[in-house]
């Protein structure tokens, strides 16, 4: 079988969570790839970070393309996950941005900033991103799905299957269970963010996500 897509990235989830999921979703063959040697590989690569795609092309070419956001746009409009018009895509966009930011401002609390700060330090400024972001931003998120028939973001098609999901929905589901939210983030204080990622999370990609590196984030 011809490879369409290759992804390097290390034996982890991390920022490669997200496409691997949407490689999946594109229906073409791919593969992973892990550095051996990555500060000689490093210097390869367009921004000297991972992850990085490529696109192997019809006529022997190579289409490269580096930055986690840049990657997952683009395997998303070939999966055909980012709406059938420039309203969709923007509003697509708007709810996969947010997911982001929040991914942005939490994980350096919980790994980058260790040496840096006390325990206590982090505990003060991990519960003020919950009380001060998270939660009301994801309450933001449960509002905007509750007011779709659809389960979705975007689109008003009703499905009780994934069939009609965008890549803020694949966003949503993938980023929901990775964050302690200290019960603040419930099925019961926000049902239709949980409810969309119990649907999607029987899509077999995630299945199949899930079971590539288990118990490592």
């Amino acid at each position: 079988m011809t490879i369409k897509y290759e992804l390097l990235y290390f034996k982890f989830h991390g920022l490669a969570r997200l496409p691997r999921l949407l490689l999946d979703m594109t229906g073409e063959s791919w593969q992973d790839r892990y550095p051996q040697d990555w500060d000689k590989e490093k210097q390869d690569q367009p921004f000297l970070h991972i992850p990085v795609l490529t696109d192997f092309q019809e006529d022997g070419s190579k289409f490269i393309l580096a930055e986690s956001s840049a990657i997952n746009r683009y395997l998303a409009e070939k999966a055909g996950l980012m709406g059938s018009n420039a309203r969709e895509t923007a509003l697509i966009s708007q709810f996969y941005e947010s997911w982001g930011e929040i991914h942005q401002k939490y994980w350096p609390l919980t790994y980058q900033f260790n040496d840096m700060l006390s325990a206590e330090q982090i505990d003060k400024q991990m519960s003020d991103l919950r009380e001060k972001i998270i939660v009301p931003i994801l309450t933001k998120h449960d509002q905007a799905l509750a007011k779709n028939p659809s389960g979705f973001y975007v689109g008003d098609k009703v499905s009780t299957s994934s069939d009609w999901m965008s890549l803020a929905d694949v966003a949503a589901a993938a980023s929901l269970p990775l964050f302690d939210y200290k019960n603040q983030v419930t099925k019961e204080t926000h049902p239709h963010l949980f409810a969309l990622h119990e649907k999607l999370s029987n899509h077999k990609a995630f299945k199949a996500q899930e079971a590539r590196f288990p118990g490592k984030c």
